[in-house]
């Protein structure tokens, strides 16, 4: 952001007018750059919120579905107790026989049904369906999937789906069309499609692709005139944002969102209003 100049002394006026380079007004009164104006707050809690949406639930919730599959493959059918009641129930179509037989056409299918799933202080309630096409994973959710934790609760709207299509061991492109709210925030994409890598240091490169999120009524949209794969957001092993990643949005209004990782944690946003190519308001805030 920039920072105001500080008060020039009358000497060093002179000597700046002597040498011709004079950045003074008629009244010889040395004039100050303008702060720009901050950016809105709903656009700060977007990104804050996305950095810390709900995510994490999702796959907790993902790999519960599909951890007793790995347990006992054998299994077509598996309900079991959860660790501290309810339970959770288990239909796959998984085989053996054909996965050996036919590796690069195999597909399975496994829906899993939550009923007051208590699990890690969670309560969870709601079914999905995993189906897995060679590399490519998608999720779907059947119904509405309720999780009930003491700082609050998500839902995750019936039909909302994501998709994992692995590239290369290291490389994966996500999708994702969802609609989840909790009592401080509603969230919404529209195949929103990002690109991740996981390197062999242990950090994690990512850039969006393509489509849209909405966070609590602010709907941002991917630029894809801008080349994001050549400036992608970097997180180190403990999934610290790093310096120098950088990323462009449009909103319902057509002004153009820059963001830019310029310190650890911390992301520069700018906004151009009227589209000359100039930031009207900026604002650095922890991420």
């Amino acid at each position: 952001m920039l920072k105001k100049l500080k008060i020039v002394s009358l000497s060093t006026i002179a000597v700046i007018m002597i040498a011709g380079c004079d950045k003074t007004t008629n009244s010889g009164v040395e004039e100050k750059p303008t702060e720009l104006p901050k950016v809105s707050q709903s656009l700060k809690s977007f990104f804050t919120t996305r950095s810390s949406d709900d995510e994490e639930s999702t796959n907790e919730t993902i790999g519960k579905a599909t951890n007793n599959i790995r347990a006992d493959e054998s299994q077509n059918e598996l309900l079991r107790d959860c660790q501290n009641g309810g339970t959770m129930s288990v239909l796959n179509d998984f085989n053996q026989t054909a996965l050996m037989q036919n590796p690069q056409a195999y597909a399975f299918n496994v829906t899993s049904t939550f009923s007051e799933c208590i699990e890690d202080g969670a309560v969870t309630n709601g079914s999905i369906k995993i189906s897995v096409l060679q590399a490519l994973m998608r999720v779907t959710f059947l119904t509405d999937m309720v999780i009930e934790e003491s700082e609050g609760n998500t839902t995750i709207k019936q039909n909302s789906f994501f998709t994992n299509e692995e590239i290369s061991d290291t490389v994966s492109i996500e999708t994702t069309s969802m609609e989840a709210v909790s009592a401080e925030h509603s969230y919404k994409s529209e195949n929103f499609k990002t690109y991740e890598i996981n390197n062999d240091n242990g950090t994690a490169s990512s850039y969006d692709i393509s489509g849209k999120q909405m966070i609590d009524g602010l709907t941002l949209i991917v630029d894809e005139t801008y080349d994001a794969s050549q400036t992608p957001m970097i997180t180190d092993s403990d999934d610290n944002l790093q310096k120098g990643g950088k990323a462009r949005y449009t909103n319902d209004l057509n002004h153009t969102i820059m963001i830019e990782a310029v310190e650890v944690n911390k992301i520069e946003i700018s906004v151009d209003e009227d589209g000359d190519g100039e930031a009207d308001k900026k604002e650095v805030i922890d991420y």
